[in-house]
């Protein structure tokens, strides 16, 4: 048996002759077994088919790697779909919100600071609401802001609720 399976090696090496040769033979022995006086016989059909077994392995692989695809769709490309569409929001909305909010005129400062307080954020609408009375106390000059440039930063992590210009 030991030398049988040498003489596959050997016959594989050669450009898969040994593969090929039972195309050729009439009895469909290999070369390993012309060598080696050998030759494979049958000795009966087996009790059952193997294909029902197969076929149903295969499918349920088919299955799990369906799952597997779906489930790294969800976790992980959808997430970075999420984070990448938030970043590029915040990159586009960002500037203007940051101009309507510390942007105002005397004339419309009362709707001008109602409206920056309704977009600040939670975190931010204390210090914001201090600094409006703060500037409501002395004459009012017109205030317009121009965001020339922007970024969004990588510090604090981007979520896809949070970011920081």
């Amino acid at each position: 048996m030991f030398l049988r399976d040498i003489a596959h090696l050997l016959d594989t090496a050669a450009v898969l002759l040994g593969w090929l040769w039972p195309l050729w033979d009439r009895r469909h022995r290999t070369f390993a077994d012309l060598l080696l006086r050998t030759e494979v016989h049958r000795v009966g059909e087996p009790e059952r088919s193997p294909r029902r077994p197969v076929a149903i392995g295969l499918l349920t692989l088919a299955v799990v790697c369906i799952a597997a695809t779906a489930s790294g769709y969800l976790v992980v490309y959808r997430h970075d779909r999420a984070l990448e569409e938030a970043r590029t929001q915040i990159a586009e909305q960002g500037p203007r919100i940051v101009e309507q909010v510390l942007s105002y005129t005397p004339e419309t400062a009362e709707d001008d600071f109602a409206r920056a307080q309704s977009l600040a954020s939670e975190v931010y609408r204390p210090q914001l609401i201090a600094q409006q009375e703060a500037l409501q106390t002395a004459p009012l000059a017109s205030n317009e802001y121009w965001a020339v440039n922007s970024a969004v930063l990588e510090e604090p992590e981007l979520t896809s609720t949070t970011a920081s210009m």
